[in-house]
């Protein structure tokens, strides 16, 4: 019995060793825990008080793991990634602006970051801002060296959004309604950067005819009807004028066709009926056929 004991526990051991293996083969270098939950920062966009307070509110948040210079190994980050936007679509990269507070890439000196709203008077750059916090010692950009500017600080840093980890927008087309004849083709389409949701967006407009035929969603292009009348939507004065001419003529014509009706029906005499036999009693017991 004791060398059944042994025997298990032998082949326990040998099974724990080979997991150990397997698992150290798996890389620990930095990962992002990323969900499929894209959206567009500059359509949810929210305001702030001050500047770094704004970059956290709209951040997309995830957990990495990154070699920490406090704790001295690899650890895991809590990551925030703020696409760029300026008011004048260039990054700030471009003056040698590197970090949230306006520092030069060298970290001293400060420039100008142009930010603003995202869908008023700022546009996407396809660069982010970024920063990370130690998730076991606390430390802000530890993940940086220690020489660092943001090293410790509560700021965030410019980093590229890279064409590697940029994903296409699926094309989408909706119509616009112009008037009986026309409508709008509107195809949209981009893409977003997989990290910070940054979007560049595009879209082209055509002018069609309805085609009677086909069914279009979000377009209305029924053809007139008989009496003229076409969708409210398309009450220009052109429209309305077609409209009352149509239904004006279609007037006229039902009350001809009335009047010429009822004329016939007086001008036609009523059939005579046929002779119909009456039997009745004359004199004296004769009977005679009148005809009525």
């Amino acid at each position: 019995m004791n060398h059944c004991i042994k025997t298990k526990g032998k082949r326990m051991t040998a099974l724990f060793l080979v997991l150990v293996l397997a698992l150290s083969m798996i890389s620990t270098t930095a990962f992002a825990a990323q969900e499929d939950n894209y959206h567009d920062p500059a359509e949810h966009w929210l305001s702030a008080a001050n500047r770094t307070n704004e970059l956290d509110v709209n951040a997309t948040v995830t957990r990495e793991t990154g070699n920490c210079a406090v704790c001295g190994q690899s650890t895991t980050f809590i990551i925030y990634r703020t696409p760029e936007y300026t008011r004048n679509g260039e990054t700030a990269m471009n003056r040698n602006v590197r970090y949230s507070d306006g520092t030069l890439l060298d970290g001293e000196g400060t420039g100008a970051v142009m930010d603003g709203t995202p869908g008023k008077d700022a546009y996407y750059t396809g660069f982010h801002w970024t920063k990370a916090c130690c998730n076991t010692c606390g430390t802000m950009n530890s993940n940086m060296g220690i020489d660092d500017y943001c090293f410790g600080k509560n700021v965030y840093w410019l980093y590229d959004c890279a064409a590697e980890f940029t994903e296409e927008l699926p094309e989408q087309v909706k119509f616009e309604y112009v008037d009986s004849t026309y409508h709008n083709k509107i195809t949209s389409s981009g893409t977003y950067c997989c990290f910070c949701f940054g979007t560049n967006k595009s879209s082209a407009s055509k002018l069609e005819r309805h085609n009677m035929q086909t069914e279009m969603s979000g377009c209305m292009m029924r053809p007139p009807n008989p009496m003229g009348i076409v969708p409210a939507v398309a009450e220009t004065p052109t429209v309305i004028a077609r409209i009352r001419t149509a239904t004006e003529a279609a007037t006229k014509t039902n009350a001809a066709t009335t009047t010429t009706s009822l004329s016939l029906r007086r001008s036609t005499p009523p059939a005579r009926p046929s002779a119909i036999p009456v039997i009745s009693a004359w004199s004296a017991g004769r009977l005679r056929s009148v005809t009525m």
